[in-house]
């Protein structure tokens, strides 16, 4: 009963309900519309909605068919775009943002809604045209075409698999575009040097592209001097600031040869030793006025004058250390970042004569190391062959004071003498390899976030 009833009443009154379901309905969709036009990536006003605008993203799509009345799947509801048009394009840039070139191309800044940049200018699409303005000036208005918006928005265009097809006039209007809005420069900068990357775009289309139009005239500093980039005084700047990174790079090589010749010597007056040790008897021999009477006293002599021979070795080494301990320490340090950063650009890099200058350069790296751990090493291992030099000597043929300078000189020499950087390290092979597998493990890391 209670059924029927229902069903009585709302037939009653059905002339009100059904109006006012209606109204409803419609004020929903009224509702949906707006949030879907305050939500389009575009400053332009409409006073209607346009339910076949391809600014739509998948999601507002597929209101689009629940507004239509047909739950349809996202690929039915694409509409095709208009030939030479940069929605699709702009669409991307906020579907996709990875798959944009932001860094040449175009790009949208937080702090201004609804605009589009490229370089330091701001890019305006109308009617088919790309107009560039700068400071409330125009600067520059080209006709707009699918290769060059491919250009300008992707970061691996779809021409790049083929540049033969693009044509001259696209190519010359998108090298133009560039360089009015200096979006090649370093924070888009005209005064800067080219941005370099290791996209494919960059080496196989940029850099080609500007590299035939660059001379020293356009070319900024080696090193950043304000106020002198252009002008009168940039070539004599220029050349200057050439020969003081010559003249750097000569210091850095003479620092690193006086360093490893001072260990090197040092090696070599252990070396010395050594022989003399072993060969104490013969050199008694050939001392003057040697006979079988005074032996143990010419003996005893040329031991002392070894044991002198010592102390000054080790204090020439404390000196060493104290002039060249900071200097080692940095440029240990300075060579394992180098090798580290310069690995990950090695096997990024596409380009042949970069990457030969590249395994060059590492190479001159892991000499330097090399060559102080290698003589570094050569002064732990002639120190602690003392010893063994002492114990070959003819020490059972002599007197106990002679036996006891023996003594004393091995107890001594129980303490090699080491060259060190600040403490933190000694140079010697085993500091050579963990450094290669810190080296290693860093340059692994790099690999990973750069991957990433």
């Amino acid at each position: 009963m209670q059924a029927d009833d229902k069903l009585m009443l709302e037939k009653m009154y059905e002339p009100v309900t059904k109006p006012l379901n209606s109204m409803s309905q419609s004020l929903e969709k009224q509702k949906l519309q707006n949030v879907l036009q305050s939500d389009r990536p575009t400053s332009k006003k409409k006073t209607e909605l346009d339910i076949s605008s391809n600014f739509f993203t998948p999601i507002h799509r597929k209101w689009k068919g629940i507004l239509d009345g047909s739950d349809s799947d996202e690929e039915n509801s694409v509409a095709s775009y208009e030939e030479n048009s940069p929605e699709i394009y702009i669409e991307g840039l906020y579907n996709k943002p990875s798959e944009y070139d932001t860094v040449y191309g175009v790009r949208t800044e937080k702090k201004h809604k609804n605009k589009y940049f490229i370089g330091d200018a701001e890019a305006k699409f109308n009617s088919g045209n790309i107009d560039l303005w700068r400071n409330n000036e125009k600067i520059g208005s080209f006709k707009g075409s699918n290769e060059l918006y491919d250009l300008l928005f992707l970061k691996k265009p779809k021409v790049l698999d083929n540049l033969t097809k693009l044509s001259d006039n696209t190519l010359e209007t998108y090298r133009e575009i560039l360089k009015r809005t200096h979006a090649m420069n370093h924070n888009y900068n005209k005064d800067k040097k080219i941005r370099t990357s290791r996209w494919p775009k960059f080496s196989e289309l940029l850099d080609p592209l500007f590299k035939p139009t660059q001379a020293i005239v356009h070319q900024p500093l080696p090193m950043e001097f304000p106020h002198f980039n252009n002008g009168t005084f940039h070539y004599p700047f220029y050349f200057f600031e050439t020969a003081a990174l010559f003249n750097g790079g000569y210091i850095n090589t003479a620092t690193d040869l006086i360093t490893v010749s001072l260990i090197w010597i040092a090696a070599i007056q252990l070396r010395i030793l050594n022989r003399k040790l072993r060969d104490t008897e013969r050199n008694v021999r050939r001392t003057d006025g040697y006979s079988e009477f005074n032996v143990e006293r010419l003996t005893l002599d040329y031991l002392t004058e070894c044991c002198v021979h010592y102390m000054d070795i080790e204090e020439f080494i404390i000196n060493l250390q104290e002039v060249f301990s900071v200097i080692i320490f940095v440029q240990m340090g300075a060579s394992v970042l180098a090798i580290c950063n310069t690995g990950i650009n090695l096997v990024t890099f596409e380009s042949i004569p970069e990457t030969l200058a590249l395994t060059v350069y590492v190479t001159v790296m892991l000499v330097q190391l090399g060559l102080y751990c290698w003589f570094g090493n050569r002064v732990f291992t002639e120190s602690e062959d003392i010893t063994t030099s002492c114990y070959m000597s003819p020490w059972y043929k002599r007197s106990t004071a002679t036996k006891k300078i023996l003594f004393l000189l091995m107890e001594r020499s129980k303490r090699p003498m080491k060259i060190s950087g600040l403490k933190f390290f000694v140079l010697k092979f085993n500091t050579f390899i963990s450094i290669l597998k810190f080296t290693y493990s860093y340059f692994t890391l790099l690999r990973k976030n750069s991957n990433a």
